[in-house]
């Protein structure tokens, strides 16, 4: 309990030295951003060297945002926000490069390949639904767009605006498509043929004209920026935004992401045995999903090897346990396993298995539990 309460009130003192830590602590300290902090959404923004970029505030906070960005030792601020175009606060090297739009978000002009990556939008208050974070690509030379060509409503290449807003988001989570400036947008998808109309915005929150596949899923916000909600698989990926004016500076293009969030029934856990007289296993950790990493933890054992989503184990230890951790952009999850309960098994039938069931029973580590609650010894694993 000594050390405990030592840690404790060492916390209390530096947030009483340093207010402004906020939970934010730098890497210098050990520490980096929990990932269940974080939002399920991520946005991504693509442009060209010397170009105008917005970082869209999440459309669930409210009040005053502070944003950051890591530098790769810590996480600095460097400006606030507030609805209403407000922002003061601003740090090198920004200082006469940011200003805010009518909802708080944060507007960074003639960016450069030398300025952060990555950045943070932290709602100012005591309790954040979340950390929403942001990550700039930048070109010296942008790289050309391929060829547009539509049966109808043809767009022409060069109307486009070089940067690109990329989203990434959970199915069943929110986007906001952010515009920059303007007084009536209108708001198309691209549905394989045509750049088809949907809705219809304005920058005091208005917003008629709405169309399937979005009846009763669009809102605006107080500048005009579009919220899609409830975002399904099936969602069109392509939007683009067009000013209604005569001529208009450039077409805004989103590209969204939706990825399913993971979950540890996703994850397969495929096994063999092999061995005479001890039992020694090879585990196979995979996942019927696009864009999904999957690692192996407790990797530091004697006695274990890990090939990518492969871990072999040597004379297995009845008392440890594994974790196949599996992740993609928007979530993570992870599945634990006790290999000495499948060495009761055996190896598995030789020939193809499917892919898409694991060979683990549930039922089975119960029949074998009960059979060593009679007394009835184990099999004789080297005859196997």
């Amino acid at each position: 309990m000594v050390p405990l309460y030592r840690s404790l009130m060492l916390f209390i003192l530096l947030k009483c030295i340093f207010p402004e830590m906020d939970g934010f602590l730098s890497r210098a300290s050990g520490s980096t951003i929990d990932w269940e902090n974080l939002c399920h959404s991520e946005i991504e923004i693509s442009a060209g060297a010397g170009e105008d970029v917005i970082l869209p505030v999440n459309r669930l906070q409210t009040g005053a945002f502070s944003w950051r960005y890591d530098n790769g030792y810590h996480f600095l601020k460097i400006a606030e926000t507030e609805p209403g175009e407000k922002i003061w606060g601003i740090e090198e090297p920004f200082t006469g490069r940011l200003s805010s739009t009518e909802n708080g978000s944060l507007i960074i002009t003639n960016v450069t390949t030398e300025d952060p990556r990555t950045y943070f939008e932290w709602p100012k208050g005591i309790w954040t639904d979340c950390i929403q974070e942001y990550n700039l690509r930048i070109y010296n030379n942008f790289p050309q767009k391929d060829p547009i060509v539509r049966r109808i409503d043809s767009v022409p290449l060069r109307y486009f605006c070089v940067s690109v807003i990329e989203i990434i988001v959970g199915e069943g989570g929110d986007v906001i498509l952010p515009v920059l400036k303007g007084k009536t947008f209108d708001w198309r998808f691209d549905n394989g043929y045509q750049y088809r109309k949907f809705a219809k915005t304005k920058p005091d929150g208005t917003i008629w004209d709405i169309k399937e596949p979005f009846t009763g899923r669009l809102s605006s916000t107080e500048n005009g920026s579009l919220i899609i909600t409830n975002v399904t698989m099936k969602d069109p990926r392509t939007y683009v935004e067009w000013r209604e004016e005569l001529w208009p500076d450039c077409i805004q293009k989103y590209f969204v992401r939706v990825y399913k969030p993971l979950e540890a029934e996703d994850i397969l856990i495929h096994h063999n045995v092999t061995g005479m007289g001890t039992c020694n296993i090879t585990l196979t950790c995979a996942v019927a999903q696009p864009q999904v990493t999957v690692s192996w933890d407790e990797t530091n054992q004697i006695g274990t090897e890990v090939e990518g989503d492969t871990l072999h184990i040597y004379n297995v230890d009845t008392n440890v346990t594994y974790s196949c951790t599996a992740q993609n952009p928007i979530s993570r999850a992870s599945r634990t396993i006790n290999p000495w309960d499948l060495c009761y098994k055996g190896a598995e039938p030789e020939g193809p298995r499917p892919a898409t069931v694991a060979p683990f029973s549930e039922n089975a580590l119960e029949e074998n539990q009960i059979l060593k609650d009679q007394g009835v010894p184990p099999p004789d694993l080297g005859t196997i």
